[in-house]
């Protein structure tokens, strides 16, 4: 059977072993909640809310900025850069959990924009010659 809990998981990109480490739980527990042996109390439930909530925050302004660097980047002949975490280090850098996380935001991001937008689109690991935009450190796009 099909959870909330499990879709609010998979909507945030984790797995079984990173919600138990973000909800600090046992993943068998985690594995219970999202198969519907047993319920996920309230605070784990409303943990996953929050980050989703958060993902799609980071998500919209990436989107802004991806707008607002689109007519640029085509008049320099550039993609725009939608930067992703390489590893759990850079997205806890970040202010994110893990990887998966981060990498949920773009796929928010791309989800959202049209097949000409996502054309000019190119992901590629945080560098240093990139700047960001959009909020949470998630797009970044070269000058």
């Amino acid at each position: 059977m099909e959870t909330a809990f499990n879709l609010l998981r998979q909507s945030c990109g984790m797995s079984f072993e990173e919600t138990a480490e973000f909800l600090a739980k046992e993943a068998i527990t985690i594995k219970h909640w999202c198969n519907g042996t047993e319920i996920a109390p309230q605070t784990a439930r409303v943990e996953l809310f929050k980050l989703t909530k958060r993902i799609n925050k980071a998500a919209n302004k990436a989107i802004i900025a991806i707008h607002t660097a689109r007519k640029r980047a085509a008049q320099q002949n550039r993609p725009i850069i939608l930067s992703i975490a390489p590893n759990n280090m850079e997205a806890r850098m970040r202010g994110w959990p893990f990887a998966s996380v981060h990498n949920a935001i773009a796929r928010r991001v791309l989800e959202r924009l049209t097949p000409e937008m996502i054309a000019q689109v190119k992901l590629a690991p945080y560098s240093a010659d990139t700047r960001p935009i959009g909020g949470q450190s998630v797009t970044k796009y070269r000058h």
